[in-house]
């Protein structure tokens, strides 16, 4: 279930933050500055502060103990961050990649997927680990959208051992630790390319 979760919501991240982070770098209007801080600080609202209006809100719409619910309100929790190191990432790179594929006879969209998207994957690799390792590691927002036991991500799923009679020290740790492996994993096989897409994006 949280791999699931964790891949789409991934996914829906990504698909709004690169070609946002993209409008970010490349385009210039009255009131950019301004807009991109409002989105950096829509980040910044600690989860606990409007949990009930998410809460409120994924019931009003039928989404409640859904995934899609789920993936919807870690996505639009992620967007921002992830605006912001796609931006920073795509500032690096130089411009005349995109002239000289318009040149070509590239449009912009064309020149976009073929040739700026593929230059970007050290970028799209620090988004991606760290929305999964942000999905992954919740308990809040999966245990307040959640009521079924089959509907529990891992971190929510993982009190299910604390019970009336007592914690059950045993299984607790050992999905516990079964529950380590998979962000450990896949920081490792991606640990170069999240690396280089932060020192080059986010930092700067």
């Amino acid at each position: 279930n949280s791999a699931v979760v964790s891949v789409c919501a991934i996914l829906l991240t990504l698909a709004v933050s690169v070609h946002a982070g993209y409008a970010a770098a490349r385009w210039r209007f009255r009131g950019k500055q301004s807009l991109m801080f409002f989105i950096l600080s829509m980040g910044m609202i600690p989860g606990i502060c409007i949990l009930v209006p998410i809460y409120l809100l994924v019931s009003r719409l039928g989404l409640y103990d859904t995934y899609v619910g789920l993936v919807l309100v870690y996505a639009a929790w992620q967007i921002p961050t992830a605006v912001w190191v796609m931006r920073g990432f795509l500032e690096v790179l130089p411009r005349e990649l995109e002239e000289a594929a318009y040149v070509d006879g590239c449009t912009r969209s064309t020149a976009f997927y073929r040739i700026v998207l593929p230059l970007t994957q050290p970028g799209i690799a620090a988004v991606a680990i760290l929305v999964f390792i942000y999905v992954w590691n919740d308990f809040l927002i999966a245990y307040a959208l959640t009521i079924s036991d089959n509907m529990r991500l891992i971190q929510s799923g993982l009190y299910l051992y604390v019970t009336q009679s007592g914690i059950e020290w045993a299984s607790l740790m050992a999905a516990a630790i079964a529950a380590l492996v998979p962000p450990v994993l896949a920081f490792i096989l991606l640990q170069s390319r999240f690396i280089q897409g932060l020192t080059r994006g986010a930092v700067k």
